[in-house]
């Protein structure tokens, strides 16, 4: 007479399939997880997708306060030989930097020679200017058709909205003038700066969960 097969006890810890075996008869058991709960399964999917929506609520926010902006420069007296652009941030915050280029393009019948543009700031304590110390831009000779352009680095170091003036004077010709000009003024310090690191921060953590998502799937 054959032994019952009595029921092996396994821990669940420590194996998901086990095989007794007495005698002739082999008993197969086999011991199911209970599934997780679908949130707890895809928990670092779901905080890397808030983490990046986050970031894109911050960037569309830093798209409507401090993105740069381009606009046609109109000149007085006019000058019809000269199509200038101006590219600056829309709005500083103190401690901020920002960049004023300017895009210069010879439309005329003849050469240019001798173009300088000046940057007359109302404030000139509002602004350092840490690469050049000069507020000139130089483009030289132009031919026609030719473009340059010319960039002006400077830091915001006085609250309130920046002020200035553009002079373009080609060599014997009278000076043209633009402005005044007003960059807004942000009063949150250091914003653009602060918001280019978070973007960052905020996006590199989401890429990071979205891998430990992916790892974890593959096990």
């Amino acid at each position: 007479m054959t032994p019952a097969i009595q029921p092996a006890v396994v821990p669940p810890a420590f194996t998901d399939l086990v095989s007794v075996e007495s005698g002739k008869k082999a008993l197969r058991i086999e011991i199911q997880e209970k599934p997780k709960p679908w949130w707890q399964r895809y928990r670092f999917l779901l905080a890397g997708a808030l983490l990046l929506a986050l970031a894109l609520a911050v960037g569309i926010a830093w798209w409507f306060t401090v993105r740069p902006q381009r606009n046609p420069v109109t000149l007085a007296p006019p000058m019809p030989a000269l199509l200038v652009l101006l590219t600056h941030p829309s709005g500083l915050s103190l401690g901020d930097s920002g960049t004023l280029d300017l895009e210069v393009t010879n439309q005329g019948t003849g050469a240019l020679s001798g173009l300088k543009a000046t940057v007359v700031f109302s404030q000139p304590l509002a602004v350092s200017l840490p690469v050049t110390g000069s507020t000139i831009l130089d483009f030289g000779s132009m031919e026609v058709g030719e473009g340059k352009r010319r960039q002006l680095p400077f830091q915001l170091v006085q609250s309130g909205p920046l002020v200035f003036t553009l002079r373009l004077a080609p060599a014997g010709e009278q000076e043209r003038v633009y402005g005044p000009h007003q960059i807004r003024f942000v009063p949150v310090p250091l914003l653009g700066t602060v918001v280019v690191l978070f973007i960052g921060i905020l996006g590199g953590a989401g890429f990071l969960l979205w891998l430990l998502q992916k790892s974890m799937e593959q096990r």
